[in-house]
């Protein structure tokens, strides 16, 4: 005579379906509104451009424009990040020795001393312009008043340019269909929870 199955059998396969549900649920959100990087490139101290991609269409695409890193002074030992300048006493003030183009991006709210953020605005279209971000050293170099022939080489390092993109067409559709899977997972889970509590009652 085989053995009637046990009450709490049911609940493992359950349990994956609803684990399955939860994870598919989260990597729909995260497709939704999520940033994939298509560019990193340096911005070297010596003033030379970073030249990143072309943007494409506001109507599908969004962007991200990243500058993270930073630069010390090899004389004065201050640090020159995206945003700001810090002596050696710890003191920080904003500079503006950051070019980045085109120049309708915008930044948005400050992200630290560290780190910059450019957004394109809405109702603004720069589909075919180029990402570029170019670093004025003369304008680090004047405040440090170093006698003539000392100036090349008064900062190293290099920051740094990421281009993010997110596509709004591509992304949705995936999206929804992780969403679909997660309430196909949810539903069977909730049936296989169904038939498990019939089958403990019938027992």
């Amino acid at each position: 005579m085989q053995p009637s199955p046990r009450p709490g059998r049911p609940r493992v396969p359950v349990l994956l379906l609803l684990c399955a549900a939860a994870l598919l649920l989260g990597s729909a959100a995260r497709e939704w509104g999520g940033y994939r990087r298509i560019a990193s490139l340096p911005v070297r101290a010596d003033g030379s451009p970073a030249r990143g991609p072309r943007l494409k269409s506001a109507a599908r695409y969004a962007y991200q424009v990243r500058l993270m890193g930073a630069l010390r002074g090899t004389y004065n030992g201050a640090t020159y990040a995206a945003a700001s300048v810090t002596d050696i006493q710890g003191q920080s003030v904003p500079h503006n020795a950051l070019e980045v183009e085109p120049p309708q991006l915008v930044e948005a709210p400050s992200m630290g001393t560290g780190r910059r953020v450019f957004l394109v605005p809405p109702g603004t279209d720069l589909d075919g312009r180029e990402v570029t971000a170019r670093l004025l050293p003369e304008r680090f170099v004047s405040e440090m008043y170093l006698p003539e022939g000392a100036q090349a080489g008064a900062v190293a390092g290099e920051l740094r340019l990421e281009v993010w993109e997110r596509d709004a067409v591509r992304q949705t559709a995936l999206a929804g269909l992780l969403g679909g899977l997660s309430l196909l997972c949810l539903g069977a889970g909730a049936a296989a929870w169904s038939r498990g509590a019939r089958a403990a009652r019938q027992g």
